[in-house]
């Protein structure tokens, strides 16, 4: 981190770890929590503190805390690349109106989201209009949480969903360990993922949305044409320097429908309720490689990168 110029992070870690890293390598930013790390359900579940199932559970309850304090959260695996700066695009009328913005898993042309009606040539307008094109289960709708971005606050749905993901998550490991048959009677601690337990809080969270044309109901996500707002942020656009090529990626972009959920929370104290939303956002957006999976990844930064930066 030191060696990329990033100064400013937290390790979430064990305190035994925080301890070392204090002690010999005089890194003091680092945090741990015995809520997890010192749970009573450790033992049946076959953990210990500082196990993978653990880490990845804890930051959620960090991500909560920081939202709590105002700030908006891009949060990524290591083995995630971005081929041009994201926040023009996070904050352009496209995806400016959702809370979260979180890569989709779809397994097939098949699953991939499109229109199922003819989309229409509205955009998202002042009046918070948002034109779909269809409804889709939540079975094709699986968030993969290894890129996501987050905009909410106390009494948001996004971040109750957040807040959510970390409670379930201690809920079952305070519960009996699961031991499916194929395991032969063994623990899985597979059970304990992060992942599917967002998925089911937001799916839980879901109401209707009648801010949709036509309106949402609970149970379905819906369909949006990538016609319903422009990609970029004002003053900014393609990163690549092919105009030609920029072109190209814009026709294929506006082609691309995405699945859009409503979630509310059940309660929050002293605090109104307020509906946000969801987007699964377009593999072209959130791409569902990574670093590794590519021949090339210098040569494809090099072609992304902008003429400002030369």
């Amino acid at each position: 981190l030191k060696q990329l110029r990033i100064g400013h992070y937290l390790i979430l870690t064990t305190q035994a770890l925080c301890r070392r890293l204090q002690e010999d390598y005089c890194e003091y930013s680092c945090v741990w929590t015995t809520l997890w790390h010192s749970h009573p359900g450790l033992p049946k579940w076959n953990l210990k503190a500082g196990d993978m199932f653990l880490m990845w559970a804890q930051q959620w309850r960090y991500i909560a805390r920081a939202m709590e304090n105002g700030y908006r959260i891009l949060r990524s695996d290591t083995d995630v690349y971005l081929a041009e700066d994201p926040y023009p695009i996070l904050r352009g009328p496209l995806f400016s109106r959702f809370e979260m913005v979180v890569q989709h898993d779809f397994f097939g042309a098949k699953e991939r989201p499109r229109c199922d009606t003819p989309a229409p040539m509205q955009t998202i307008d002042v009046a918070d209009r948002i034109p779909s094109c269809g409804r889709r289960n939540p079975g094709l709708a699986l968030l993969n949480i290894g890129l996501v971005y987050l905009r909410s606050s106390p009494g948001g749905g996004v971040y109750a969903v957040i807040n959510g993901t970390w409670a379930r998550f201690l809920e079952r490991m305070s519960g009996p360990p699961s031991k499916p048959p194929h395991l032969g009677g063994k623990v899985d601690s597979q059970a304990l993922i992060d992942q599917p337990f967002m998925r089911s809080v937001v799916n839980d969270l879901a109401v209707a949305d009648s801010h949709f044309v036509p309106p949402k109901p609970p149970g379905s996500w819906a369909v949006l044409p990538g016609t319903v707002g422009e990609v970029y942020a004002p003053g900014h656009g393609c990163a690549l320097r092919d105009e030609a090529m920029c072109m190209r990626v814009a026709t294929e972009r506006r082609k691309t429908a995405f699945l859009v959920q409503t979630v509310q929370p059940t309660r929050a104290l002293s605090l109104k309720l307020r509906k946000e939303r969801v987007a699964l956002a377009p593999d072209w957006l959130f791409g569902r490689g990574c670093l590794t999976h590519l021949r090339a990844p210098l040569e494809l930064l090099r072609k992304a990168r902008s003429p400002a930066a030369d």
